[in-house]
């Protein structure tokens, strides 16, 4: 799946130490196609995330 910039996402994978969490996806790079950057709402952090551990809402 293919996530964009600004798009709100939830982490999907039960054994994920963001279950559940939303955020917004912050940076997306050709050169790391199976990852995105995402901004948690919780803290506000960003964290390189597999596109395969999230789902779009």
């Amino acid at each position: 799946m293919r996530f964009n910039v600004w798009q709100s996402v939830k982490v999907k994978t039960e054994d994920h130490p963001r279950t559940g969490q939303a955020g917004t996806v912050h940076t997306v790079s050709p050169e790391h196609p199976d990852e995105v950057v995402v901004k948690f709402d919780v803290d506000s952090s960003t964290e390189a995330v597999n596109v395969n551990d999230l789902q779009a809402l």
